[in-house]
């Protein structure tokens, strides 16, 4: 796996021999004698993953650290710092100024290239969703400081998080939920591996912590299921072990996040905690603006159902899967476009917010009156397309039938002051065998439209049409 390291430290020795060991990994490596070069680096170069060293003359490692995650081209950027052996202290502060990890000196090579590989793979998670979140809010410097706050603003806000323990060692456990009881309020724990697998599969969990006691065989397969099921396979995972090299590698390997060493010390395990629980919020946060922005873009502005675009990929979907299944019975379905009589005259006679209220409710009344399998679009001004899946043909008939009743019946009133009487009229197309394309569908449900509204406030049907040779 090849990637760009920057190596941060202010001794010459260091750096090359850094430099010489990663570049015979195949990385390629850059390099800074100190914070500020560092920092210009990191934001011109975007580097996949930054070691930095705490002491340094000028910008400490831990004040370097703090910057880079506090900026929003570099709050992506995994960052191990490098400390000294067993300085506690070092370690807590690194991971309290948003650290992803450290590494002790000497440095052990192997240790080294499994924490650089399990970063590259948290980064190209976080990057994917990094690069489409920046299509969403665009590039100006103003929308991404504002996305950045909003970032800060949120990312620790972590009390409400959820995190389920395995475990065997009940007296652990409960010191363990002591020591992380400030961070989050709500800890589960459980002794049996394949009921926690299924817990976490099946209830929002944001971070697991493995006790590596259990039997190693047991969480080596445990972490393998976490990451290959889709509901769990970005969680975190903490394992709990004691301080065995090839262990850690071992775990490192098959997509464990982080580890806690025993015996347990309080505050580098509530910093490693709260450093998980951080990248899973910020994971979180990608995830969910691209989510609300997808649902957004797939909805009409003025009414809340579904608009045009999402209309024409649900057809294109449902289609698409009529021609790849031939052989199969396929359920009759079909589609019903609706348009509002004599809409243009309530534009013209009482303004466009009048016809903006009377979209909304008559969006209202069609809702109430389909089921919720149906799918109501808004088709383009006064015009509405409704899909009926597996509607047999009397369905779909009693259907439009209704929907032109209750609207001709139906007294809309707009803001307390005006009481306006409207008509609809429908044109019913039920998708024919062979039919694969979703614009030959709208087109007969147009036709049919279109010798309604000669009449008004009634439907007509397109295979009826056919029989009388109208069309």
């Amino acid at each position: 796996m090849t990637a760009r390291v920057l190596i941060v430290d202010d001794i010459a020795t260091n750096l090359k021999l850094l430099e010489i060991k990663l570049r015979h990994e195949y990385y390629d490596v850059l390099s800074a004698p100190d914070g500020g070069t560092a920092l210009d680096i990191a934001k011109k170069e975007q580097p996949d993953v930054i070691l930095l060293d705490v002491m340094m003359p000028g910008i400490n490692g831990f004040e370097v650290c703090r910057i880079l995650k506090n900026n929003y081209c570099t709050i992506s950027i995994p960052v191990i710092m490098i400390t000294a052996l067993n300085d506690v202290e070092d370690r807590r502060k690194g991971l309290e100024s948003g650290a992803d990890d450290f590494i002790t000196k000497p440095i052990n090579d192997s240790m080294l290239y499994s924490r650089i590989r399990s970063l590259l793979l948290f980064k190209g998670i976080l990057e994917d969703l990094k690069g489409r979140y920046d299509q969403i809010i665009g590039t100006s410097n103003k929308s991404k400081e504002v996305a950045l706050n909003n970032m800060i603003n949120s990312i620790d806000h972590i009390d409400n998080m959820v995190i389920d323990i395995l475990s065997e060692d009940m007296m652990n456990c409960a010191y363990l939920r002591f020591v992380l009881e400030s961070i989050s309020k709500s800890i589960d724990i459980k002794e049996d591996p394949y009921k926690f697998l299924a817990h976490i599969s099946e209830h929002k969990v944001d971070l697991v912590i493995l006790d590596g006691k259990v039997s190693k065989s047991k969480i080596m397969k445990l972490c393998s299921q976490i990451r290959a099921t889709e509901q769990t396979r970005f969680t975190p995972i903490i394992v709990m072990i004691e301080d065995d090299l090839e262990s850690i590698n071992n775990f490192l390997a098959i997509g464990v996040n982080d580890f806690i060493i025993i015996p347990i010390d309080p505050y580098e395990t509530r910093s490693r905690v709260r450093t998980q629980l951080r990248q899973k919020r910020l994971q979180d946060i990608f995830r969910s603006s691209m989510d609300n922005t997808l649902l957004l873009s797939s909805l009409d502005s003025l009414t809340g159902i579904y608009n045009r675009r999402y209309l024409d990929l649900h057809l294109k979907n449902y289609f698409d899967g009529l021609k790849e299944n031939t052989d199969i019975n396929i359920v009759s379905s079909a589609l019903l476009m609706i348009d509002i009589d004599f809409f243009k005259d309530v534009n013209d006679q009482h303004g466009h917010l009048v016809g903006d209220e009377l979209l909304r409710q008559m969006t209202n009344i069609l809702n109430i009156n389909l089921r919720e399998t149906d799918i109501l679009a808004r088709f383009g001004g006064e015009e509405f397309i409704v899909f009926l899946y597996n509607a047999k043909p009397k369905y779909v008939h009693m259907i439009a039938e209704r929907l032109v009743k209750v609207v001709a019946n139906h007294v809309f009133k707009i803001n307390n002051q005006l009481n306006l009487h409207k008509t609809i009229s429908i044109g019913v197309y039920t998708i024919e065998d062979n039919v694969y394309d979703a614009n030959f569908a709208l087109e007969k449900a147009d036709q049919a439209l279109y010798y309604a509204k000669k009449t008004r406030n009634t439907l007509c049907i397109y295979s009826d049409l056919k029989k009388q040779e109208k069309i």
